[in-house]
């Protein structure tokens, strides 16, 4: 077999760079990725207006737009539009219009709540009615929660069940509510303002985070934020926020504690912890820092079989192809869910993969496989990427041995350094792989 070694070049093609399809700048087509034929049929429904579906998706997490379904949009929207005159658009937004209320997994059960507890006619009530027909039960999981109209057949719930319930029978009612993010109370939209519907449990503290990091801190990724209630630490919800320098959180008095973690490329978990009481107008302030990162120590650097590839008539051996470039390897499925979701990271990672010269060879396991319109933007878009199909069972198993990824799934992404060791591998789908893969070849 004839091998050619290839040398990456400095950027990809320029020309073919701008034939990307136009629809790709659609913030929430992108984030959709393999849920994007529901979010496109949504947006197409000429039954309703654009901006309110537009304003329903942008209210909705990443995640949502990946997995929601068509039923949980329409019950959603249909429910929503005759209260929208009622409140200021962006309250009729957040308080009535956007299904997701905690971490619920998402059904369409508006229709359902709108039908019962017909004779609450605000907040205080629709609260007092369900308290009457839920029993309260901690056995169910804080962060397992069935579908909501299902729990009043139930008879009970755990209390963070009842108030996800609460907030989604008031939407449905017409009714703006919403749980705090911070504090984790229950609010209702009246007289032009958001108040708690237990007033004596405001928020009259005050937390500071300070970021000694040097990098900016997800909520709920890098750090958290738990209250003590009833023996037990509650999570308050800060998906989405962000620690640059300093956040402010307005709490109820009360015992707290604070995590910051440092994800180790192995899947370990390195933490701090802080523990906090806040009295009434206490303010008090925690600079979070982290373990140190461990991804060096970690590396395999195990030596990789000769894997043949094939570009039509051209023949490779991979690592040998790669000329002592740095350079991510990766077996893909292109057209299935997790291949998808790796080369929307790998397009999302462009400049950071052009700044450190690194390499990306994607092998199909078929040739038809290298027409998928994913992986073809891939190619125009991402410098020194480079496509082939690999029939080289074998040697691919001998990889996933090398690398103990024995999982058979794909995408199977190795990060090879210059002496073409295998550093580490991603089997699979894992949130930020290819930037993980990205640290790991610096850390070489």
């Amino acid at each position: 077999m004839t091998r050619r070694r290839w040398r990456p070049t400095r950027r990809g093609s320029p020309r073919l760079a701008r034939f990307a399809l136009p629809d790709d700048a659609d913030p929430l087509l992108k984030a959709a990725r393999g849920n994007r034929a529901v979010i496109e049929a949504f947006l197409a429904d000429g039954r309703y207006d654009a901006a309110d579906k537009r304003a329903l998706l942008e209210s909705l997490p990443e995640k949502d737009l990946v997995d929601a379904t068509a039923e949980v949009l329409e019950d959603a929207i249909a429910g929503a539009l005759p209260f929208k005159e009622r409140y200021p658009r962006a309250v009729w937004v957040e308080g009535v219009l956007c299904p997701r209320v905690w971490v619920e997994m998402l059904y369409p059960a508006r229709a359902r709540l709108r039908g019962v507890l017909e004779t609450a006619q605000d907040a205080p009530a629709l609260w007092g009615a369900l308290c009457a027909k839920l029993n309260r039960c901690e056995m169910e999981p804080a962060r397992l929660l069935p579908d909501l109209a299902d729990l009043l057949d139930y008879g009970w719930g755990s209390a963070q069940a009842r108030d996800v319930l609460f907030v989604a029978a008031a939407r449905a009612r017409g009714i703006a509510a919403k749980l705090d993010p911070a504090t984790g109370e229950k609010l209702y939209w009246k007289d032009g303002t958001w108040r708690a519907l237990f007033p004596a449990r405001q928020a009259t503290a005050r937390l500071t985070l300070r970021n000694g990091v040097g990098r900016p801190l997800a909520g709920g990724v890098d750090f958290s934020v738990a209250v003590l209630e009833n023996g037990a630490f509650r999570p308050l919800e800060l998906f989405g926020s962000a620690l640059d320098r300093e956040l402010a959180l307005p709490l109820s008095p009360g015992r707290y504690r604070v995590t910051a973690v440092s994800r180790q490329i192995d899947g370990s978990i390195a933490g701090r912890l802080w523990q906090v009481a806040l009295g009434e107008g206490d303010t008090k302030a925690i600079t979070l820092t982290l373990r140190p990162d461990r991804t060096a120590e970690k590396l395999l650097r195990k030596a990789l079989p000769p894997l043949a590839v094939w570009r039509g008539a051209e023949a490779f051996s991979l690592p040998e192809a790669l000329g002592g470039s740095r350079a991510i390897v990766a077996v893909v499925a292109p057209g299935q869910e997790p291949t998808e979701h790796f080369l929307n990271e790998l397009l999302e990672a462009k400049d950071a993969l052009a700044a450190g010269g690194i390499a990306v060879w994607l092998a199909a396991q078929a040739p038809e496989q290298l027409e998928n319109e994913k992986l073809r933007r891939v190619l125009r878009e991402v410098p020194n990427v480079q496509a082939a199909h690999s029939p080289d069972a074998a040697a691919l198993l001998g990889w996933r041995e090398a690398m103990n990824a024995r999982e058979l799934r794909l995408p199977l992404a190795v990060a090879v350094g210059k002496g073409g060791e295998g550093l580490f591998a991603f089997v699979n789908y894992n949130v930020g792989s290819v930037m993980t893969l990205i640290k790991i070849l610096d850390a070489e």
